[in-house]
């Protein structure tokens, strides 16, 4: 007998070997079915019926079973095996909580204290069982169970001693298991980190450059509504809406007009206006006693908005007609306000075909839409302003120039006629002759001024045509129809900046202007020079000239220094009384 025992002890033994290798270099995705190998054969070697092993949760409240096997009649007749709490079997989970091996060999003869364990064990049929805790790191983690139903079991000290190695194994490498899951979560969540982060990255990147265009546009002298349907549609893709809509109050009119659009359906294209009173019914906010909610707002989702509400007999037809179109293609909205110099002026709505949560960047970014539309609007607002500004400047120029140059002569004009009639009066005909050479020089004077103030008045051909051909066209239009002989020589490829196309402009016209008012010039001519990397014009002509020692020149000449130095560039003049004038302006490019 003894002899037997010790080669069913070496038998046993052996299988621990076995397991033990087996586990070793397991992959964590077989320990699980390698765990349930090992008590099959556990199971099968001790003559007992079923086995299991469980793990507590982390407060230690919760007992699941991981891994059990039984015999195929005890699987059959499917008892349970382990309460779902410990707390049910207090006795037991006192010493299994202390670490302690719980060894019975007749569960009818459990301790008074163990009550609740031997009616369990009865109403499950158990005749015998042992409980060997498995500890990581000094700390009982779960147990090992093996239970005998057919007949009463008695485990040896040293069967005992090699489950105690096998729970060793189990918890070795379900510990492994977990820790090599926790670290595939772990890299998982950081690749959905980097992932998310780096959607976050190129969706801030879009939103700069977004932003930028924006600008630029904002910038540029495109009309109002161009800017506008343009920063909607940018304002849609970087906020990835179905569609979105800048609207403005008209408090005189008591009307909500859509300025601009981006991807609404057919259904509301022909709404252009709304009464003001639909802003509630909307769901864009709610009106503030005389001034609107000046807060961003959001519906997460339509169907639980006043949007959805039944309240058709008191809704405008309009409006109705608006909100059906809203709650068939929409799901969610954003609205920002839009704020002018401390004056509300409307919203811009972000509409999307989903339900949605918005996050504050969500909220942040449309603002920040909202505050690009409204200084679009007040650029408009300006740059009107600036335009009439400027009209009003120019009708007052124009009317100072008639005041101090035509004017002046049309009334010299009048004088000489009036002198000229009485001296032929009195027969002083040679007088008369010295008046009437007088009056024609003075009509041809008139006739030139009235030349230039003409082509002031026409659209600069500048932008279209290019510094060159303005040029030409200037001299074609005043100074040979006013019988100057001008010439233009143009010396290489000129391409230059728009601003300094301007720039060089205004300072040739205003040398021109110089000649053609003051100096009496039969003859001008223009000169531009385009060579290594410098641009040069000369305007010269046969005129009076200037006496520069005396400090002559003008408003004119400094206005010309002033845009030459703008450019970085400088301007000479070359003047003597009697020998004509040459402006020379040389700006590197």
């Amino acid at each position: 007998m003894a002899r037997h025992r010790k080669r069913k002890s070496i038998i046993f033994e052996n299988i621990i070997t076995t397991i033990s290798t087996n586990f070793i270099n397991l992959q964590p995705d077989a320990i699980d079915a390698e765990i349930v190998r090992a008590l099959r054969t556990i199971t099968q070697v001790t003559r007992v019926e079923r086995s299991c092993v469980a793990l507590f949760s982390d407060d230690k409240q919760r007992l699941t079973c991981t891994h059990a096997w039984s015999t195929p009649e005890i699987a059959v007749q499917n008892r349970p095996m382990l309460p779902p709490t410990p707390a049910a079997w207090p006795w037991l989970t006192v010493r299994i909580m202390r670490g302690e091996i719980v060894n019975v060999p007749l569960a009818a003869a459990l301790p008074p204290e163990a009550d609740v364990e031997k009616r369990a064990c009865r109403a499950q049929g158990v005749q015998s069982f042992v409980v060997i805790p498995m500890t990581y790191r000094g700390a009982v983690v779960g147990f090992l169970k093996f239970d005998a139903l057919r007949t009463p079991k008695t485990w040896s000290e040293h069967t005992i001693a090699l489950l105690k190695t096998v729970g060793e194994i189990f918890v070795n490498a379900l510990e492994h298991k977990r820790a090599q899951e926790a670290l595939q979560l772990a890299n998982l969540t950081l690749e959905q980190r980097v992932k998310a982060r780096t959607l976050e990255i190129e969706r801030r990147q879009r939103v700069a450059e977004g932003l930028r265009d924006i600008l630029v546009a904002l910038n540029s002298d495109r009309p109002l509504a161009e800017i506008l349907n343009y920063l909607v549609a940018q304002a849609c893709a970087l906020l990835d809406s179905n569609a979105c809509v800048l609207y403005r109050v008209n408090r005189e009119e008591r009307r909500i007009l859509i300025e601009a659009s981006f991807g609404l359906p057919e259904a509301f294209q022909s709404i252009t206006s709304l009464p003001l009173e639909a802003w509630r019914l909307l769901g864009h906010g709610e009106l503030g006693g005389t001034d609107f909610d000046r807060q961003p707002y959001v519906i997460p989702d339509v169907a639980a908005s006043s949007l959805a509400m039944d309240d058709e007999e008191s809704v405008p037809p309009a409006v109705r007609a608006w909100r059906h179109a809203a709650v068939q293609h929409y799901r969610a909205a954003l609205t920002v306000p839009l704020v002018i110099k401390e004056e509300f002026y409307g919203h811009l709505g972000f509409y999307y075909a989903n339900p949605r949560q918005f996050s504050e960047e969500d909220i942040r970014l449309g603002v920040s839409f909202g505050n690009q539309a409204a200084l679009a609007i007040e650029n408009a607002r300006l740059r009107v302003q600036a335009e009439q500004a400027a009209i009003l400047q120019e009708r007052s120029r124009l009317a100072r120039d008639l005041h101090d140059s035509v004017t002046q002569l049309l009334y010299s004009l009048t004088l000489l006629v009036e002198a000229a009639r009485r001296l032929a009066q009195n027969g002083d005909l040679q007088r008369v002759d010295e008046a009437l050479a007088r009056l024609g020089e003075i009509g041809q004077q008139a006739f030139k001024e009235m030349r230039l103030l003409v082509y002031e008045l026409r659209p600069l051909a500048l932008k279209s045509a290019g510094l060159v051909r303005a040029l030409q066209q200037r001299l074609d239009t005043v100074e040979r129809r006013a019988g100057i002989e001008a010439t233009l020589v143009v010396e290489g490829q000129v391409e230059l900046p728009a601003r300094l196309e301007e720039e060089l402009y205004h300072i040739a016209q205003e040398a021109l202007n110089n000649a053609l008012k003051h100096a009496a010039a039969t003859k001008v001519a223009v000169r531009i020079i385009a060579e290594n990397g410098r641009i040069a014009i000369e305007v010269s002509d046969d005129g009076k000239g200037l006496d520069l020692s005396a400090g002559a020149g003008g408003i004119g000449l400094s206005s010309m220094r002033e845009r030459a130095e703008k450019l970085g560039g400088t301007l000479t003049l070359i003047s003597t009384p009697g020998k004509g004038t040459t402006v020379n302006v040389t700006v590197n490019l």
